[in-house]
């Protein structure tokens, strides 16, 4: 039986866009297991985005324009139910992990305006659900260049006349 007092723990959907709480992402995530919407943008929340496998439900995450640094957390590839992701308008750097691949269901990735490393993953061309992709204004290095190649290999010794 629920009661007023656990109630909040079952939360299906946190919509606080504009609110500007001034604090750390860690403390921002709810801890609810059965939130589907979380749409935190807008907020001038800074730090890492903590991890967040353990929201299973979790449909449709906006954390769009905050300040949000450090990389996007490997953690992502267990959101399985996720179709929505907005992350654009931070100070996100790194690679854009490959576990974002095992979303399958993801209609919406929102990276945007960030400086993150481009290599193109190849799970972003084959997700077939996949209808809007923003990656405008983002600044993308160049990957760690490649050791050179090998030189050819000299030609043999010639042979000593008999």
């Amino acid at each position: 039986m629920r009661t007023r007092a656990n109630a909040v723990q079952y939360t299906q959907a946190l919509t606080l866009p504009h609110c500007a709480p001034s604090h750390s992402c860690p403390r921002c995530v709810p801890p609810f297991s059965t939130t589907a919407c979380s749409n935190l943008s807008h907020n001038s929340l800074t730090g890492p985005i903590p991890e967040m496998g353990n929201l299973t439900k979790l449909a449709y995450l906006n954390l769009d324009s905050n300040l949000l640094s450090s990389s996007i957390p490997e953690s992502f590839g267990l959101l399985t139910g996720l179709t929505y992701l907005g992350l654009g308008s931070n100070e996100l750097t790194s690679t854009i992990p490959a576990s974002l691949g095992l979303l399958t269901g993801l209609t919406h990735l929102k990276l945007d305006s960030n400086s993150l490393t481009w290599s193109p993953p190849i799970w972003m061309f084959q997700m077939s659900q996949l209808t809007f992709l923003s990656l405008g204004f983002t600044v993308f290095s160049p990957p760690p260049p490649s050791p050179p190649p090998s030189p050819p290999p000299s030609p043999p010794p010639p042979s000593p006349p008999p």
